[in-house]
């Protein structure tokens, strides 16, 4: 309820003015405040009041005090081989020779301090690059070692250095990855941003995937296996078995991505075991290179098709190839025309490797005896492959003829452990075999596919062994074959 003042007159004197409404209201809140402040039980409620505010600030300013004394907990940075680049601002200073650019780098570390607590700390540091006549001289003189990152990525860049001698180069081989990595990821929009995009190639793009590439012997790449290198992709490898082979027990090695391979491997090896393990049997050994070569007229490819195809023929070139390798030895010639043109099958024995170099090398003194020595100086030769071979694609004749080893493996696996280890029974087994591994595979038109899928195997061990998956596409060439056995009073698989 407003004061009786407010209910008399829109306006008051006082001391011979007039006091509009607003000053009214003023006064009498004053007014009211005052009588109730004279009352000793609100004012007592007051002073307590205020006591406790008063207190509280106290110690909300303490706390504040204490926080800012104390340091603001930081997050350890990932480790990194150059400093954070936080800010980079480039000052170029350009011509027609001369690129120079400074760069504002922070660098944070932790420290301790007096207190022994750990403190990050950020120092500021200005570096200037050297100028492209400055790195050039560096470049001839044989030093690029003393050269930065980023002014070793702008010569990258400007084809100064090629990428693939960076190694060569700087003989440092981990080193020239990172600056590949970099150089690969940058498109040199202009000379002013040559510099600066190089600089943050080393902190972006590649460096922040998943692609790792440190750590790593780069010294057993370099000129035998990869070029160009940018890193190297890790696969799990695990092991099957142990796996009774010929009486000897062997782990089988795989190297896979594809969940659950190596542990069906491993019950498929105590499913065998069982039965006393793997029996083989070698029944073909030659690699082979199939090159094409090209006559003037058919008659001249029919009568070199003829004198390749006798005995006398066979022998020179069998002699030309046999010179070239103390292990490659040549087995078997094969012949086939198609018009003017001419398809030699050259098969031969590698010893423990593949020896498709060897056998490539065999291959072209064998055709150059052909040409200079043999009265066929009007052949010309094509292709050293002609895909007469067949090499990593899909062939009726190796699946005929076989390529590399063929082998036979026979195992017996006792019909208990077909129901206690596989979950089937043999009839149940043979008959899928039947439908899927051959009838389906037929349907499909198959070439050397009957089987469930040998290609997982073979291709697992590959990798593991550092052999070319791609020759998995004949390597998995295979059939399977079940039959029902009585053996040691039971039946078996």
């Amino acid at each position: 309820m407003l004061p009786p003042l407010f209910l008399r007159s829109p306006t008051l004197e006082i001391d011979g003015g007039i006091l509009g409404k607003g000053e009214r209201v003023v006064d009498g809140f004053l007014q009211g405040w005052t009588r109730k402040v004279g009352d000793p039980i609100m004012s007592k409620w007051i002073v307590i009041i205020l006591c406790v505010s008063m207190g509280l600030n106290a110690w909300l300013l303490s706390q504040a005090r204490r926080g800012a004394l104390q340091p603001l907990p930081q997050e350890k940075p990932r480790e990194v081989e150059e400093a954070t680049i936080e800010k980079a601002q480039p000052v170029p200073e350009i011509n027609d020779k001369v690129a120079t650019t400074t760069f504002i780098i922070t660098e944070s570390e932790d420290e301790t301090d007096e207190e022994g607590g750990e403190i990050r700390v950020t120092r500021v540091k200005k570096r200037r690059t050297r100028s492209a006549s400055e790195c050039m001289q560096l470049l001839t003189e044989g030093r690029p070692q003393e050269l930065l990152d980023e002014e070793l990525i702008a010569l990258v860049l400007q084809k100064k250095i090629p990428l693939y001698a960076l190694e060569k180069s700087l003989k440092d081989l981990e080193r020239a990855v990172k600056i590949r990595r970099a150089a690969v990821c940058i498109f040199p929009l202009s000379r002013v941003n040559l510099i600066m995009s190089a600089r943050e190639s080393t902190t972006t793009t590649l460096e922040t995937s998943g692609l790792p590439y440190k750590r790593y012997d780069y010294g057993r790449v370099m000129g035998a296996c990869c070029e160009n290198v940018i890193g190297y992709v890790p696969i799990p490898v695990g092991v099957a078995g142990p796996l009774i082979i010929d009486g000897e027990e062997l782990w089988i090695p795989m190297a896979t991505t594809e969940g659950c391979l190596v542990a069906s491997t491993m019950r498929g090896g105590k499913a065998i075991n069982a039965g006393g393990g793997v029996t083989t049997s070698l029944f073909a050994d030659a690699m082979t290179r199939g090159p094409c070569v090209r006559f003037p007229t058919i008659s001249r490819a029919g009568a070199a098709k003829r004198w390749l195809d006798s005995d006398e023929g066979f022998k020179v070139v069998k002699r030309a190839f046999d010179s070239t390798s103390r292990f490659a030895r040549l087995q078997s010639l094969q012949t086939n025309m198609a018009g003017n043109r001419l398809f030699i099958r050259f098969a031969a024995f590698t010893g423990d490797g593949m020896g498709m170099n060897m056998i490539s090398k065999g291959v072209e003194h064998a055709l150059s005896v052909i040409t200079n020595e043999s009265g066929f100086g009007d052949m010309e030769i094509v292709s050293i492959s002609g895909n007469f071979c067949t090499d990593k694609k899909p062939a009726a004749v190796n699946w005929i003829q076989g390529r590399g080893k063929s082998v036979c493996a026979e195992a017996f696996v006792p019909a208990k452990t077909v129901h206690t280890v596989l979950k089937s029974s043999v009839d149940d087994m043979i008959q899928l075999n039947v439908e899927k591994n051959l009838i389906g595979s037929a349907i499909a038109g198959s070439i050397g596919g009957f089987n469930a899928h040998a290609a997982n195997l073979v291709t697992a061990v590959f990798l593991a062994t550092g052999q070319d998956p791609a020759q998995n596409v004949e390597s998995s060439n295979c059939m399977t074959l079940m039959d029902k056995t009585y053996q040691q009073g039971d039946y078996s698989l």
